[in-house]
């Protein structure tokens, strides 16, 4: 399964750039970007689609701005998440944190000026991905020792 970030955002015209970016960057990167709107599941629940790509997703990139602070969706994806899954708030400048983003550290931009704190995101999100990418080495190597001892086992059981 490869590495998927949910991106929760106001759909604002102002922040959709930022969400065109994410994507793109983050596709080049083999790191899947979920943005809710993009994936029509007709005669399904928006709530039920939202919380399964939450849920499917490895981390929750929040765009929080000015527009994404006062969106209800934006409020409830962050609390849906909030014990489920690592989340990176991405905060503009000057909007503060509310709900339970409240108090937690965060990667500030200013909208004039917003690469830096752009390319640091997924930079960060792409060391989550090598983490986990090494952690599932290693589970599966252990998962094949386990599986070679217990055929040794079997086998010498076999032969006896």
């Amino acid at each position: 399964m490869p590495y998927t970030v949910f991106l929760s955002h106001c759909t604002s015209p102002e922040d959709m750039k930022y969400v065109n970016w994410f994507d793109s960057t983050l596709r080049n990167q083999c790191i899947g970007c979920y943005v809710a709107e993009w994936y029509r599941e007709p005669n399904n629940l928006i709530t039920d689609k939202i919380k399964n790509a939450i849920n499917d997703s490895q981390c929750a990139l929040v765009l929080w701005t000015k527009k994404g602070r006062g969106s209800q969706f934006v409020n409830q994806e962050v609390g849906y998440a909030e014990d489920k899954k690592l989340i990176i708030p991405l905060v503009e400048k000057g909007v503060p944190l509310g709900g339970f983003l409240y108090g937690r550290d965060c990667i500030e931009f200013e909208r004039n000026n917003p690469t830096g704190a752009l390319n640091s995101t997924v930079e960060y999100i792409n060391q989550l991905k090598l983490a986990k990418e090494q952690q599932d080495m290693a589970t599966g190597m252990v998962t094949l020792l386990i599986s070679l001892f217990t055929l040794g086992g079997l086998l010498a059981a076999a032969s006896r």
